[in-house]
C-alpha cells in the first residue's frame, strides 16, 4: 500500500499454500521490474531456492529480500544467496521505496540507501546503515487488502480465530518485550509507536464500507495494551 501510494503498480501474491507453477505463471503475467519476497528462518532454505530458480529465468529482474530473517541475518542472506540483489532490514517502506526509485533510474548502485544491503557489480556485498523507525505511524497507509486472498480461502486460515468477514489489525509497531524468538530486538523494535484512535478507527470504518468486515483481530505483539509508547 506503500509502494501504491508512491505511483508504483503492484501486484501481491500469497505463498502459502500456493504451488510453485502458479508463481511463476503471476510472474509472467504480471511481470515486475522488481521481485520482493519475504522469509523467516525457518523457510529461508526453501526461499533461497525459490530465488535461484526465479533468477535463472528472469535474470534482469531486481529481486530484494525483506522479513524476520533478513532483521536477524542482514547482509548474510546476500552472501547465503548469490542469486539475491538487495536485502531490506529494519522497517522497509522507506527503504524498499528507494530502491526501486534508484533502480528505475537505470541504477543497481544503491550507495547511501539506509536500511539496506546489496550486491554491487563486482560481486562485493556492501551492507548500508540502519534507518530510523518511522516516528509518526499514522503516517502508514492501510493494507492492500483487496489484493490479498479473501480469509475464507485460507485452509487452514492464517487469522487469529475462524469467523467470516474478519480481518486483523495493527494498532502500533514495535514491542516493549525481549524475547529471544523475536526479531524485533535485532531492528530496534522495542521502541514501541502507537497508532491514533482516529487512524485505527477510520481503518475499521474503511474496512466495513469497503469489503464487508465486521470482526476485528488485533495482531499486535504482546504488552501493546499495558504499554505506553515512548515520549
Amino acid at each position: 500500500s506503500w509502494l501504491r501510494r508512491e505511483g508504483h503498480q503492484v501486484e501481491y501474491l500469497e505463498s502459502y499454500g500456493t504451488p510453485e507453477a502458479t508463481w511463476f505463471r503471476e510472474i509472467e503475467a504480471f511481470d515486475p521490474d522488481v521481485i520482493g519476497l519475504n522469509s523467516v528462518t525457518c523457510t529461508w532454505g526453501k526461499t533461497r531456492q525459490f530465488i535461484a530458480r526465479i533468477k535463472e529465468r528472469w535474470p534482469e529482474k531486481l529481486i530484494v529480500l525483506g522479513g524476520a530473517h533478513t532483521n536477524v541475518a542482514k547482509a548474510e542472506v546476500l552472501t547465503e544467496c548469490e542469486e539475491l540483489d538487495a536485502a531490506v532490514f529494519g522497517e522497509g517502506e522507506l527503504t524498499f521505496t528507494e530502491l526501486i526509485e534508484r533502480f528505475e533510474g537505470g541504477s543497481r548502485d544503491f550507495s547511501g540507501v539506509a536500511g539496506c544491503a546489496w550486491r554491487s557489480a563486482a560481486g562485493e556485498v556492501i551492507k548500508e546503515c540502519k534507518r530510523p523507525l518511522i516516528a509518526n505511524v499514522d503516517d502508514l497507509p492501510f493494507p492492500a487488502r483487496d489484493l490479498m486472498r479473501r480469509p475464507e480461502e485460507y485452509n487452514p486460515r492464517l487469522n487469529i480465530y475462524n469467523r467470516s468477514n474478519n480481518t486483523v489489525l495493527f494498532t502500533g509497531r514495535g514491542c516493549p518485550l525481549t524475547c529471544a524468538s523475536c526479531h524485533l530486538p535485532a531492528v530496534g523494535g522495542l521502541k514501541f509507536r502507537i497508532r491514533s484512535p482516529e487512524d485505527v478507527f477510520a481503518e475499521m470504518i474503511d474496512c466495513e464500507d469497503r469489503w464487508g468486515i465486521t470482526d476485528f483481530g488485533f495482531y499486535d505483539h504482546f504488552g501493546i495494551f499495558s504499554s505506553e509508547p515512548e515520549k
